[in-house]
């Protein structure tokens, strides 16, 4: 996994180990005001890994043939992606809580002309608030909305590292979720939500490029994941 992904996982687990420690201690001798008085109710924070994480990568910039600008362009076609991905929230009421999560998959391209067949990672970051509806029953849905950083990059290795590409931009996306409350302490978990965004620079070898158009990098992704609630007070 490259750098950027393992530096951002590096980042969510020492969340989590921080947020577990202090789950820990919780659940030894819980004062009053940390019981959860609805077992249903999400006021506190939780942390969770989604798994599988698929994406379909939807927007015009992810075809054959896209232009970085007059010197530049490169071939995708990305399919279908696979992968997984973290989260944590913290809940100021049992149905308004802010979220963020770090998403990754990778999409193969087939080979074109002289171009052998590649792995293209896209990585995800997604900062929002979400609304939880039924929040007093075991099967909760809800809805979401925020901002997102995505990362598309295609790394060479060693063996030719002036080829490395990597696409960034920005944009929003609008989530829907369906959670069912398997105990005080477990959360299976359901995420689908539709991002808007575009790539506006680009890395192309050691070359920083500011994009003459931006490449639309829509995408649909699905996950399903386990989370492990932690009351915060």
């Amino acid at each position: 996994m490259k750098r950027q992904a393992l530096d951002a996982a590096a980042v969510l687990a020492l969340v989590a180990a921080v947020l577990l420690i202090s789950g820990t201690a919780f659940a030894q001798d819980p004062p009053a005001a940390a019981r959860r008085g609805n077992r249903y109710g999400r006021v506190g924070s939780e942390i969770w890994i989604e798994a599988p994480r698929v994406t379909f990568a939807t927007g015009g910039g992810y075809r054959n043939g896209a232009g970085l600008n007059d010197d530049y362009a490169v071939d995708i076609d990305l399919g279908t992606g696979v992968g997984f991905g973290f989260g944590i929230f913290f809940a100021i009421s049992d149905n308004l809580l802010f979220e963020g999560r770090m998403l990754q998959s990778t999409h193969s391209v087939g080979a074109l002309g002289d171009t052998p067949e590649r792995n293209w990672d896209l990585d995800q970051a997604f900062v929002g608030v979400r609304y939880i509806f039924r929040y007093d029953e075991p099967i909760q849905p809800s809805i979401g909305v925020g901002g997102l950083r995505n990362s598309l990059e295609w790394d060479p290795g060693a063996d030719d590292p002036g080829e490395f590409i990597r696409l960034t931009g920005f944009g929003g996306y609008a989530s829907f979720g369906l959670d069912y409350i398997i105990s005080r302490r477990w959360v299976l978990l359901f995420r689908a939500e539709y991002a808007i965004m575009s790539y506006g620079n680009a890395l192309y070898g050691t070359d920083d490029i500011e994009l003459d158009s931006s490449l639309e990098g829509n995408d649909l992704g699905v996950s399903i994941g386990l989370s492990y609630r932690i009351p915060m007070w």
